[in-house]
């Protein structure tokens, strides 16, 4: 009734379709109210009490305009815009930090130090964001809470940092090695020399 669609249409359409209902059977049961008035009156004061309303007072809501969500002013997305861009700034920033470990690692002219930086790079290169971000905010607490024996639970903002920081930087481990190994011999020996 407030939006000006009786969803009976398309139900008692399907039902034609089906030959479960004749289009006649369907005209006549549309013309007939959709609700026994004496129902509704007690449905809609059983809501306003719901609600912790008078009748009157939902009733006025239910005659007034349509409202949409742009009607309800709200700074939600600002602050979604402004934590997007922190949580990439901080992620960011230990994407490069560990990413640059791992890399000085995969170039060490130790074998044991080289395989640790190789499966770092290949683990968080290869495991899915959302996996991470599952299992980041929520093992690392459960083994805490286990061994400290006290209740420990992360927050989702450092959950997606740290998620989002090891994502990433598998990648800038294969970046800044590559960036690196790039350098001609002769420019790195000259670069020793000076």
């Amino acid at each position: 009734k407030k939006f000006g669609y009786d969803k009976r249409r398309a139900h008692f359409s399907s039902l034609i379709l089906t030959g479960q209902m004749t289009r006649a059977d369907a005209l006549g049961r549309i013309a007939q109210t959709a609700y026994d008035t004496q129902e509704m009156t007690k449905d809609f004061e059983y809501v306003a009490t719901k609600l912790g309303m008078t009748v009157p007072e939902l009733r006025q809501i239910m005659d007034g305009a349509n409202k949409t969500y742009r009607d309800y002013k709200s700074n939600m997305p600002l602050i979604g815009l402004a934590t997007n861009f922190y949580v990439f700034l901080l992620s960011g920033v230990l994407a490069m930090a560990m990413g640059l470990v791992a890399c000085l690692a995969r170039l060490s002219p130790l074998r044991a130090l080289r395989w640790c930086g190789t499966f770092y790079a290949e683990l968080f290169r290869n495991t899915p964001e959302y996996v991470l971000l599952v299992w980041i905010h929520f093992v690392p607490p459960l083994i805490l809470t286990l061994l400290l024996r006290t209740r420990i639970n992360f927050s989702p903002l450092f959950s997606a940092v740290v998620a989002l920081g090891l994502a990433s930087s598998g990648y800038f481990t294969e970046t800044f090695r590559a960036g690196i190994q790039s350098i001609p011999r002769g420019h790195v020996e000259a670069a020793r020399s000076t």
